[in-house]
């Protein structure tokens, strides 16, 4: 399950990118302002920050830079390489990295829109409201 902020338009680019390139068609995705997501951050302690990209895989949870990684992990092709990849990257450039990119994200990328693409109905089973 990744947990995003339903208001970023650069998360909602980001997730369509996963829908299309993700190979087993199981990952799972849930806004954190939504019910679900909230459900979801209050059950592992976590608070809502919208600037912050959360990963849950049963009781694995990761968050930012980690929370992109494991995401990559489950994808399927090439992205568990490239994951592997990433983890040699020392977390604090990671950190610092993610962190630059979530503080100008709405700047450059803007919110999301009221018109936006509609998911197919087997992208739609992947939404958790």
């Amino acid at each position: 399950m990744l947990l995003y902020d339903g208001q970023c338009g650069l998360c909602h680019r980001l997730v369509r990118v996963i829908l299309r390139l993700e190979r087993r068609h199981e990952l799972l995705f849930a806004a954190q302002q939504s019910e679900t997501g909230q459900q979801l951050l209050a059950g592992h302690a976590l608070p809502l920050e919208p600037d912050t990209v959360v990963f849950v895989d049963g009781t694995h949870v990761s968050v930012r830079s980690d929370a992109v990684l494991d995401t990559m992990r489950v994808m399927g092709g090439p992205w568990p390489l490239v994951a592997r990849l990433g983890r040699l990257i020392p977390r604090l450039l990671r950190e610092g990295a993610y962190r630059l990119i979530a503080r100008h994200r709405l700047r450059f990328f803007g919110t999301r829109s009221d018109v936006c693409e509609l998911p197919s109905p087997d992208q739609r089973k992947r939404f958790l409201v």
